[in-house]
């Protein structure tokens, strides 16, 4: 138990950042349809490919192969959608478990416009004019993972991604870290889950320099309820992000024979901000290796967003 309570500490350090502002946020969207259904209550949990996301020590509990795709869009009107491809793969106790992931952000094509002065009744008023011509903003991420068990009851994981980002003429490069940790209590089914995500330098575009989003958390899962077809298990988990307010996220799942998914889930901050996720709901299937999942999140003024996804285990 010492040696638990010493690896986590640096963990814990990393929380005392202040609030300020940050850039490449689209590190912050949840590429994981299971886990958004369940309001990303999902660190004390980890046990599927959206681990490496969530919390890459998780990987080292999952004894499959599994490939993981998902979709993101954020309203029909709109042309913005996130993809997400992950793989994970387990070799043994002795060696650990390894991963890798990409996301990517699209922005669609938007009009290029420049200001313009017209005269309306001897009033001079500034309008934009359409050049003709459209610009894109797009990013990625792409992220490598190793997880292992330290103990039967500890593992750690660890993430190196570099990350990208292009906005009209102008392209910037980045790296980040992530690292998490996770424990079973031995306590029934009572596990612990810390991860901080997108530690790194500052990345700069053009002349001006900005902080990754760098996010803390912490959560506990537990099953209240289990017979041979049924389980529900419940996530609860806060986070510090560097760049906005705490915020609690409490989730849940209920499976009938693991074929059959239902999830909720809401998520409360310090201070709402205007796109503050708040609650969210999902349904999953499962049929022999194959899973399909989605999830439906209200996201304030955007709607509800859509996810999709499919995992494979081979």
């Amino acid at each position: 138990m010492r040696k638990v309570i010493l690896l986590l500490i640096p963990l814990a350090l990393f929380a005392q950042s202040k609030v300020g502002t940050a850039g490449m946020l689209f590190l912050e969207l949840s590429p994981s349809a299971r886990a958004s259904g369940m309001a990303q209550a999902f660190v004390a949990i980890a046990d599927d490919a959206s681990a490496l996301y969530f919390n890459p020590a998780g990987i080292a509990w999952q004894h499959h192969r599994q490939f993981l795709g998902n979709v993101l869009s954020y309203h029909p009107e709109i042309d913005i959608y996130i993809h997400h491809v992950a793989c994970v793969f387990p070799v043994s106790e002795l060696i650990g478990a390894f991963g890798v992931s990409f996301t990517f952000f699209d922005a669609g094509w938007m009009e290029i416009t420049v200001p313009g002065v017209r005269n309306e009744g001897g009033t001079d008023t500034l309008y934009s004019h359409w050049t003709g011509d459209y610009f894109t903003a797009r990013a990625g991420a792409l992220q490598v993972t190793y997880a292992k068990k330290l103990t039967e009851k500890f593992s750690v994981g660890i993430s190196l991604k570099g990350i990208y980002s292009s906005l009209y003429e102008y392209t910037t490069w980045g790296v980040a870290g992530d690292i998490g940790t996770f424990y079973d209590t031995g306590i029934r089914s009572l596990k612990i889950g810390m991860m901080i995500s997108n530690f790194g330098p500052d990345m700069c575009y053009i002349t001006e320099t900005f902080p990754l989003p760098m996010l803390f958390k912490v959560g506990i899962s537990y099953v209240p309820y289990e017979t041979k077809t049924q389980r529900l298990i419940v996530d609860i988990e806060g986070e510090h992000p560097n760049h906005n307010y705490e915020r609690l996220a409490i989730g849940a799942e209920w499976s009938f024979n693991k074929t059959f998914f239902l999830r909720g889930g809401f998520r409360l901050a310090q201070k709402p901000s205007l796109l503050a996720e708040r609650y969210s709901f999902g349904l999953g299937v499962r049929g022999g290796p194959v899973g399909v999942d989605v999830s439906y999140t209200d996201w304030s003024s955007l709607g509800m967003l859509l996810r999709g996804q499919i995992t494979l285990n081979f």
